[in-house]
Order: C-alpha cells, then sequence, then structure tokens
C-alpha cells in the first residue's frame, strides 16, 4: 500500500486527524507535509491543519501541526 493510501484510510477513520509524529510511529512515513501537500494539489483528497502546541519533559513548548480530512 502506498504512503497515499495509507494516510487517506488514517484520515477515514481517524476524525481526530494526524500529527507527523503520529504518522511516522503509526504508517512508518516521515513525509507527511509533502503527501498531503502532493493530495491537496492533485484535488483528490483535500485536507486542513490547525497548529497545535504541546509542552515536553523538559517544559519546553512544542507547537506541531494536525492535519485533518476537509468537511465536505
Amino acid at each position: 500500500m502506498s504512503d497515499y493510501q495509507k494516510i487517506m484510510n488514517y484520515l477515514d477513520n481517524h476524525p481526530e486527524g494526524i500529527s507527523n509524529m503520529e504518522a511516522y510511529s503509526v504508517l512508518r512515513t516521515t513525509k507527511l507535509s509533502t503527501r498531503l501537500g502532493e493530495l491537496n494539489a492533485s484535488g483528490k483528497y483535500m485536507t486542513d491543519s490547525v497548529w497545535e502546541t504541546h509542552t515536553n519533559q523538559d517544559g519546553e513548548t512544542k507547537r506541531y501541526k494536525r492535519y485533518f480530512k476537509r468537511a465536505v
């Protein structure tokens, strides 16, 4: 199964979306934003994203994007 199919299947079944770290740990892909950009550009599968923040164990605040399937 291609990265595109893995990502689309995951987003179809997980309305909470996916982050880059989750994409790596669950789907074993390191190019989530690139693949989603290519899918969006093709017009076949549209996504949206939001910025999230998380404070790590060292007390540092980190920002990352979470991607969702675009509601039609």
